[in-house]
């Protein structure tokens, strides 16, 4: 988990920047975070991960700012798939795969353009259709108290 989602966007990110520099050339980057990144919700091997991540996104973009170089996150809401299956009653909130990918798509190209998008970098834009504004978790039962 850590090797695949949180350093492989560190060396990547680092690599790129260095021909960037070298090439005195402006850039663009764009990661993929979570809506969870700072909500204890998962197992500990992702929390990491997705909190790095998150905190990357800003380093990066602080670190290679100077040199023309703007790094930006997109922040996927649920989106269905093998192994994440949505609550029935709420299936109008978790998208697709393919029509999440519909609704990232345009939104990257903006925020990787210069032209739409020059002055924003160190952001993690939420793409959710609302979804981080409800709880769409039930609180675990703990049967010691009735809040």
């Amino acid at each position: 988990m850590h090797a695949v989602n949180l350093e492989a966007g560190f060396h990547l990110s680092r690599e790129l920047a260095r021909k960037l520099i070298a090439d005195k050339a402006p850039g663009s980057f764009l990661l993929l975070t979570s809506l969870h990144a700072d909500t204890p919700r998962k197992p500990a091997a992702l929390l990491d991960v997705e909190g790095g991540l998150s905190m990357l996104v800003k380093e990066l973009a602080k670190t290679f700012g100077r040199f023309g170089i703007r790094v930006n996150a997109l922040v996927p809401g649920a989106i269905r798939g093998r192994r994440f299956v949505a609550d029935p009653r709420s299936q109008d909130t978790f998208r697709s795969a393919g029509s999440a990918a519909a609704d990232l798509a345009p939104l990257a190209l903006a925020v990787l353009s210069n032209r739409i998008s020059a002055y924003v970098t160190g952001a993690a834009i939420v793409i959710d259709g609302g979804l981080s504004l409800t709880n769409w978790f039930e609180p675990p039962e703990l049967g010691i108290c009735n809040l």
